[in-house]
């Protein structure tokens, strides 16, 4: 349905895209305001083959973009690929949960999470669907500090780098704020990389 303050929110994300220059747009409630930067982002892109990073400061609003925006678009006839990317914590890693059972096998968290993963796509602690202490999980989530990158037997498999593999090869990523500027940042101490 057509919404009051959408298209010309649409046309000028369009027109900000195409001019590389910054676009600040503020509308009220129910004018359909991701659709609104969504469709010309996904359109943008494809049509440079770029990326466009759409960085949200709720969940709420990521699982909107997810759940509803996107799908409206691929049913729309929308052909992009996209990528909701997670800090690195939020990812389980293979390895370091084969180490905790080998450790501690009769301890049934380490068995529990092992099916899950067997079954999990995203391997990710908001899709495991239960409640998993702090603690408990950092034993077993992926971190920069133990990370054996390409040398790990569990590289190919590996969650974290499985959703940045999607990443490097989506149009639209949808992220936090907090990973963004965490990205930022580290751009900014690398020089770029």
């Amino acid at each position: 349905e057509a919404r009051e303050g959408q298209l010309p929110m649409a046309l000028a994300v369009a027109d900000a895209l195409h001019d590389e220059r910054i676009l600040l747009a503020e509308a009220g409630t129910g004018t359909g305001k991701s659709l609104a930067y969504l469709i010309p982002s996904i359109l943008w892109a494809k049509a440079n083959d770029a990326k466009v990073v759409i960085s949200t400061y709720t969940r709420n609003l990521q699982a909107q973009l997810v759940g509803s925006d996107i799908p409206l678009a691929i049913d729309a006839g929308l052909e992009f690929d996209w990528a909701l990317l997670k800090g690195r914590g939020n990812y389980l890693c293979r390895r370091k949960l084969v180490q905790k059972q080998r450790e501690e096998p009769k301890d049934p968290l380490w068995k529990r999470l092992q099916d899950w993963a067997d079954h999990s796509v995203e391997g990710s602690l908001q899709d495991l669907g239960e409640p998993i202490d702090e603690e408990e999980w950092e034993r077993v989530s992926s971190d920069t500090d133990h990370t054996l990158r390409t040398r790990c037997p569990h590289y190919n498999d590996c969650f974290f780098y499985n959703s940045r593999r999607k990443a490097a090869a989506s149009h639209i990523l949808v992220v936090n704020h907090a990973l963004l500027l965490a990205d930022l940042n580290m751009k900014r101490m690398t020089g770029g990389d």
